[in-house]
């Protein structure tokens, strides 16, 4: 008996369009990664994690000071922005041209929370470039409510 071989349908990956198909992939999961970033082009990477009491917020800043960074809350939401700016001067004293050009940049972020957030409690640190934000949440000792009937 001879093989069927021939007469069954080719796999995906024995085609010739597989590798048309894997750089398709590939390339929307990478403009996925990238989407907010288009969204936000200002914008830096946050972390954000909860612990038992606390919701904490993570962003790596290498590059800025501490007067450069804001953090604000407001409401359910805590705004990060960072601001900088620079000025260039130069000077040619033989054709008395005076060259000068000023930039300014900001990225923000803000997180929305479930629960309002206090500025009284919440605590933020910012070392080596880290800015690390902890947030104490709000009725961590939930429950459930008993059910009469």
């Amino acid at each position: 008996m001879g093989s069927n071989r021939k007469y069954r349908p080719k796999r995906l990956n024995d085609s010739p369009f597989e590798n048309l198909m894997q750089q398709m992939d590939q390339f929307f999961q990478e403009s996925m990664k990238n989407f907010d970033s288009l969204l936000q082009p200002n914008s830096f990477q946050v972390d954000m994690y909860e612990d038992q009491t606390h919701v904490v917020i993570e962003a790596d800043l290498s590059g800025y000071k501490k007067e450069q960074i804001y953090v604000r809350p407001n409401g359910h939401q805590l705004k990060i922005a960072v601001e900088d700016s620079s000025v260039f001067e130069e000077k040619n004293d033989q054709t008395s041209y005076i060259h000068q050009q000023q930039t300014f940049q900001r990225m923000e972020r803000s997180i929305a929370l479930p629960f309002p957030i206090s500025e009284e409690d919440t605590y933020a640190s910012f070392k080596d470039g880290h800015l690390k934000i902890k947030i104490p949440k709000r009725n961590p000792h939930t429950g459930y409510i008993d059910i009469e009937g």
